[in-house]
């Protein structure tokens, strides 16, 4: 169900210009502009909605399902730990008082700098999402918003130490 749900994702993301793929361990759906993405080396960074399963549910361990941004796959691109942090450190002030928000539990400036838990999910809920494909997929479609939102804060930010 998660797999095919996925697939559905990257369908409905392809046309907004961004790519989706399916981790069906973590469970986790990870995005990216299209534009982010070498052929080679993958993309430079993702931007991930997680824990949507109920605890214990494929190793979930997370109490609330989460919006993750991940700068990890920059090491593919030779960027090294102390420029992947002073990114972490230039997408908060880009982002100003929002960066606030993105501040979870959890966020690592050299991988994961930008996070939040969709707090208002609880276990019951997550439970009804994997029950249904059709229920998984708006709430993804729903959820992504927020970081699609600062798609345009991330690739410039990025761009900075990634020529």
């Amino acid at each position: 169900m998660i797999t095919l749900t996925g697939e559905r994702l990257d369908r409905w993301a392809r046309a907004l210009g961004y790519a989706a793929e399916t981790d069906v361990k973590v469970p986790e759906f990870r995005f990216w502009r299209l534009a982010w993405a070498d052929k080679r080396r993958g993309p430079k960074v993702a931007m991930a909605v997680g824990g949507f399963c109920p605890i214990g549910y494929r190793r979930t361990e997370d109490k609330h399902p989460y919006l993750w941004v991940y700068t990890d796959p920059l090491e593919n691109f030779r960027v090294k730990e102390t420029e992947r942090v002073a990114l972490a450190h230039g997408l908060r002030a880009a982002l100003g008082d929002e960066a606030r928000r993105w501040d979870a539990d959890g966020v690592v400036d050299d991988s994961t700098p930008l996070g939040r838990y969709l707090t208002d999910v609880s276990d019951g809920d997550r439970a009804q999402l994997i029950s249904s494909p059709d229920r998984l997929f708006d709430f993804v479609t729903a959820n992504v918003q927020p970081l699609f939102a600062i798609a345009d804060i991330v690739e410039a930010e990025v761009a900075k130490i990634v020529k």
